[in-house]
Formats: structure tokens, C-alpha cells, sequence
């Protein structure tokens, strides 16, 4: 399906209410239940999302998964994680309004974080033709687990999932019971599974998480936030991880945790972020990348958020996005044209963003 031609979509977090971001077709922009889309073709100037879906709950950032359908761009549809309804797909809703539906949700993840998608290890025998591995955080209260779900593209859809524990060794904020884990980033090497939690400042690593058959793999403590608290989202951006930190010490990086060129950091000698400076975003919620420049979504604890766009190279900085056309949001009746806690992005194959 192509659906999403030509529509770059912002996702933020606040209020049930999704809104989306549009070139001339659709732009997506996402509060707690509000999706918005942003388009490419206006990468150097200001532009509003547009609501295209409603009734979100604390969506994190989501992914896109082709189907079997040859097509350009390719068919397939954005599957968006949420408190409430665990991962779900996102389909058009003909005559709705707004546009796009919640369907086939999946709910072993039941308050699902950030997504994440690899391809499996050849020793994954069973699978459907071009199924793919797609990994969530499982933020439920006392939780230490990630859920992987094996996509079928052939139907569309996420099954044969298998739960298993990364343990936090620390907690904070009541993170004792369990860390939380709601934040994923896959590692360059492809295979490597990175977890941050929402109330400790661990960064775990499960080696080779596109090949574990166990509930309870290896797991290794490699890194922490540069506070020791928690985090929105992480994210790899030439071999650096950058981790959005929820304690006000705003968007930090570990270069090259893996050790493509150093040595990689490790449970004997664990890295420590350290904040950007300058800092370009003290309280920066989700994360995403075109695999040149970093899209953050800025989330001021008391005033309205917006869309940053970063060139770690050049140092280049903007502002993508800060207004959404004034709609009416579904959870509360209130009238809203601002982002408030954009804590997921992700991005269409056809460069939009997701909001």
C-alpha cells in the first residue's frame, strides 16, 4: 500500500489526540494520541504537521514495514507503539476523519516504547518468506522486558513473539522493582540489541538479539546516562548513540559504543554519555534520522515542544517544525495547534516524518 506517498508524518505525545504534517498530500503529527506528517520536500524551511490520527496514548517512536506488494515507494504501513493498546498498525480509514485507524494491535508488549526492526539470523529456521524481527520495549510498571515480534509480510501482520528480560542493574525514581525498558536502538553491526530505561540510567546491550531463542539471553551493562536517570529514546547516528535523557540534562552521545574504531565500551568498563555541547535540547523526547541529520522532539516540561533538526557534522541546527493547524482533540475537547511532548518519531520510506 502507498497511502503515505508524499506525506512526512511528526508524532507527539500529550494528549490523546493524533495530527499529522503534510507537504501537498498528508503530514503527520502525534500528540499522546496525535500523529503528524511532515514533507520532504520542505527540509530547509518551517513547516506545520497535520492531525491524521487521534486517540494515541504515549506513542513512542514507531516503524515502517513493507508487505510482499512490489511497488515504489513500497507498499506496506506504519506500525505505531502505544500504552494502551501495545504495537499497532496504521491503516487509511476511507471517508474518516481523521484520515488514518489504529487495526491489528498487538498487546504482548502492552506499554509498548520504541520500536525497532532487524532482519533475523540465518540460524532462524521456520520463519515466513521476508519476515522480519520487530523489537519493543515493554515500559509497563516493574517490567525488564523487550518483546520480539516476527512480521510476516505476506499478511501484515506481528506474531510468534517472543518475551525475554534485560535487567537493570541500577534504578532510580522507583526503578527498583524494574527499569522499564522504553527505549531501543539497533547497533551498526545489525545484530546487537541497545535498551535504556525510563527509571534507571543503565544502557544494556543484548549481543546478537536477532539470534536468541531464550527468554533470558546474555545481557551486558556497556554504558549509563550522563546523570544516572532515565530516558525517552535512543538512537544510532554514525556509529554514535545518542540518548535523549528525561533528567533536565538534556540530549547526550556515547561516540562508537559498539568499538567499530575504539575499543567498545563494556560491563568492565562501561561508557558514560556526556551532554552535547552546546547543548541543543535540554528536555529532548524522541529521536529519529535520515542517516544524515538527528530529529529531535523538544519537550519542555511547561511550555509547547517543537521539532529540531540537527546535523552533528556541521553543527547546523533548526527549528523543522512547531505548529500543527488548530484541531479539536478527542480526549479532551480542547482546541490545540502546538506539540506537547513529541516522545516518538519515525520516519516513511519516502522521507516524511512521523510525529
Amino acid at each position: 500500500m502507498n497511502y503515505l506517498k508524499n506525506v512526512r508524518q511528526i508524532e507527539q505525545p500529550t494528549s490523546p489526540a493524533a495530527r499529522p504534517i503534510k507537504p501537498s498530500a498528508l503530514r503527520l503529527a502525534m500528540f499522546v494520541a496525535m500523529l503528524v506528517t511532515i514533507a520532504t520536500s520542505q527540509l530547509f524551511a518551517q513547516t506545520d504537521g497535520i492531525m491524521v490520527l487521534q486517540n494515541v496514548t504515549t506513542p513512542r517512536g514507531g516503524v515502517w514495514l513493507n508487505n510482499l506488494t512490489p511497488a515504489t515507494p513500497p507498499g506496506g504501513h506504519y506500525w505505531q507503539p502505544d500504552a494502551v493498546l501495545g504495537i499497532c498498525r496504521v491503516d487509511p480509514l476511507p471517508g474518516g476523519n481523521p484520515p488514518w485507524q489504529l487495526t491489528n494491535c498487538q498487546v504482548t508488549a502492552k506499554t509498548a516504547g520504541q520500536a525497532v526492526v532487524a532482519t533475523p539470523a540465518a540460524s532462524i529456521r521456520g520463519l515466513p518468506a521476508g519476515a522480519q524481527f520487530v523489537f519493543v520495549a515493554d515500559s509497563s510498571s516493574k517490567s525488564t522486558n523487550v518483546v520480539r515480534y516476527v512480521f510476516d509480510p505476506s499478511t501484515e501482520r506481528l506474531n510468534a513473539n517472543l518475551t525475554f528480560q534485560v535487567q537493570n542493574p541500577t534504578a532510580v525514581g522507583g526503578g527498583a522493582g524494574g527499569g522499564r525498558p522504553v527505549a531501543l536502538a539497533l547497533g551498526p553491526n545489525g545484530t546487537d540489541l541497545y535498551v535504556g530505561y525510563l527509571k534507571s540510567g543503565d544502557i544494556m546491550k543484548v549481543p546478537n538479539a536477532t539470534s536468541i531463542t531464550s527468554g533470558s539471553p546474555p545481557v551486558t551493562k556497556i554504558g549509563t546516562t550522563s546523570d544516572g536517570r532515565g530516558v525517552n529514546s535512543i538512537l544510532f547516528l554514525n556509529n554514535n548513540l545518542y540518548v535523549a535523557e528525561v533528567g533536565g540534562a538534556g540530549l547526550s552521545m556515547i561516540p562508537d559504543p559498539q568499538g567499530i574504531s575504539r575499543v567498545p565500551c563494556n560491563a568492565t568498563s562501561p561508557c558514560k554519555a556526556t551532554t552535547l555541547n552546546p547543548e541543543i535540547s535540554f528536555f529532548p523526547g524522541g529521536l529519529a534520522t535520515d542517516g544524515t541529520n538527528l530529529f529531535v522532539g523538544d519537550s519542555p516540561l511547561t511550555t509547547p515542544g517543537s521539532i529540531l533538526r540537527w546535523n552533528p557534522t556541521t553543527g547546523a541546527l533548526s527549528t523543522y517544525s512547531v505548529n500543527v493547524p488548530a484541531y479539536t482533540s478527542n480526549f479532551d475537547n480542547q482546541t490545540r495547534n502546538q506539540y506537547v511532548n513529541p516522545f516518538g518519531l519515525g520516519f516513511l520510506p519516502n522521507g516524511d516524518l512521523m510525529v
